[in-house]
C-alpha cells in the first residue's frame, strides 16, 4: 500500500492517491491513474490507465472508466455507468446511474 488511509484491490502502479481515499471491493486501478483527496470508488469498479479523478468526488459500484479520461472535482458518478476513453467529466457534474459517458 501507498497509503495507510485507503483499501481496496490496486495496480503496483497506480499513480498518486489522495487522502481519505475509500476503494470498494474488487475495484481496479489501472497504470498511473491519479486520485485525489477524499475520493471514494465503489465495488467492482474499474478505472483504466492514465485517469485523473479530481478531489471529493465519488463513483458509484460496477462503473467502468475509460483509458485517459478527466474527471473533475466533486463530481457525482452513479452505479452502473460507463465512461468512454478521452472523456472530460467537468468540476461538479453529477452522472446518473446507469449513463454513458463519451
Amino acid at each position: 500500500k501507498r497509503n495507510n488511509d485507503y483499501h481496496g484491490i490496486h495496480s503496483n502502479d497506480v499513480g498518486p492517491l489522495g487522502h481519505n481515499v475509500t476503494l470498494g471491493a474488487e475495484v481496479e486501478l489501472g497504470k498511473s491513474v491519479q486520485i485525489g483527496d477524499g475520493v471514494s470508488i465503489g465495488d467492482s469498479t474499474n478505472v483504466d490507465k492514465g485517469t485523473t479523478v479530481g478531489s471529493n468526488t465519488s463513483i458509484g459500484f460496477a462503473t467502468d472508466i475509460g483509458r485517459n479520461v478527466q474527471i473533475g472535482q466533486d463530481v457525482t458518478i452513479g452505479n452502473n455507468v460507463t465512461v468512454k476513453k478521452n472523456a472530460v467529466i467537468p468540476d461538479g457534474a453529477v452522472i446518473p446511474d446507469g449513463s454513458v459517458v463519451g
